[in-house]
């Protein structure tokens, strides 16, 4: 049991250092003057995200097993880095 809540505590802490650089990237796309908004956007679907990906993945294996999870994943994942590809970043790095 303290493994499973150390897992769940080390999950959660992962969860949210996903949310920084994905504001700092809303607030470089859309400006600062929206940041506000977007901020609460962005994490209420970045949760909503998680709570589906899960429960979905959890039906998706009770019902056909691991393939369709892989598989599911897989193309998330490519997708995922495709679309990361096309975001251009034009500050400088010191």
């Amino acid at each position: 049991m303290q493994d499973l809540t150390a897992a769940v505590g080390l999950l959660g802490a992962m969860a949210f250092l996903s949310v920084p650089p994905t504001s700092g990237l809303t607030e470089r796309l859309f400006g600062a003057a929206k940041l506000g908004t977007l901020v609460g956007v962005v994490f209420f679907s970045h949760q909503t995200g998680s709570f589906l990906s899960a429960w979905l993945g959890g039906v998706c294996l009770a019902s056909s097993g691991y393939m369709p999870v892989w598989l599911a994943d897989a193309l998330l994942s490519a997708s995922a880095a495709a679309f990361s590809f096309k975001i251009q970043d034009d500050r400088e790095i010191l």
